[in-house]
């Protein structure tokens, strides 16, 4: 990025879990390890289904207060039936509750050159708002749009707004970061769309929802899809979101973004794609080319 930019983050949801046994349910439930969670960090996760397919991907944000409180951040589709499946295994947790903040919790991102100092010049945020930085160094920050600081804390962030996230997306597919959306709810292991390489699986500390299955794949064998970042020149779409090698469809689109020149995609794709021209269509006039 040329200049210190805002982006809001309307794609993006928050499901809040809060009480004196928080870590204890979340660690029962999440590929990650709670106990490691570092306040304004956030690391990557998913919470599965008994057979370990993924119901969605999060990144876990811990604020610092003395009771846990732990932000999930979820694509804006998958809050929903995340918050469904959280809600089933709550209830046997006294005093520890589950949150839909979707719609309270407005979210801005930040990328640009200075970004960190901006950062450290900022107050200290109201205890309804939060912030954190992403595994990639990005800024993210969420202001409770309930509070009556809302609008004086918005006017720091009003200069630096663009008017959407195109360029905030870019970046994360940029950086391998993906947000799974609510037709993709229980497609994938989370080995397939790379939790493991981002540190988003822990395979030290027990059983959680989905462990064995996940488990298994790690020691017993390999994942037979994984994920990768594509490109093709022009912002033409893939008409059924399939990439192909010669006529054979080998993999599903998980994420995109256009840039000026180009489309850029994450997609998870059944064989390792070395040999043979990569398609974004079925006619063979989208050429692919596999970025390192």
């Amino acid at each position: 990025m040329s200049e210190l930019t805002a982006y809001p983050l309307e794609h993006l949801a928050i499901l809040t879990i809060s009480g004196q046994d928080s870590v204890k349910f979340l660690q029962g439930q999440c590929t990650q390890d709670i106990n490691l969670l570092v306040p304004e960090r956030a690391s990557p996760g998913a919470f599965c289904s008994a057979k370990g397919r993924t119901i969605t991907n999060v990144w876990l944000i811990r604020t610092a207060d003395a009771e846990p409180v732990i932000h999930l951040c979820c694509h804006r589709s998958s809050a929903a039936r995340l918050r469904a499946h959280l809600s089933q295994y709550i209830a046997f947790f006294r005093g520890t509750l589950l949150t839909d903040n979707s719609e309270r919790f407005q979210g801005f991102g930040l990328i640009g050159p200075g970004s960190d100092d901006w950062v450290q010049t900022l107050p200290s945020m109201p205890a309804s708002h939060f912030r954190c930085q992403g595994p990639d160094g990005r800024w993210l920050f969420w202001l409770d749009t309930h509070s009556e600081l809302a609008e004086s804390v918005l006017v720091r962030f009003a200069p630096l707004l663009a008017s959407d996230a195109s360029a905030w997306q870019v970046a994360d597919i940029t950086n391998e970061i993906l947000w799974l959306t609510a037709d993709q709810i229980e497609k994938w292991i989370p080995q397939n769309f790379g939790l493991d390489r981002q540190g988003g699986i822990s395979f030290k500390k027990g059983c959680y929802t989905g462990q064995e299955v996940i488990a298994r794949l790690h020691f017993k064998g390999a994942s037979k899809k994984n994920l990768f970042r594509l490109q093709w020149h022009g912002q033409q779409p893939s008409a059924d979101g399939k990439i192909y090698q010669g006529s054979l469809a080998i993999g599903e689109i998980v994420q995109q973004a256009a840039t000026l020149s180009s489309q850029l995609v994450l997609a998870i794709l059944k064989v390792e794609p070395t040999r043979g021209t990569l398609y974004a269509d079925e006619n063979q006039q989208l050429v692919v080319e596999l970025l390192e």
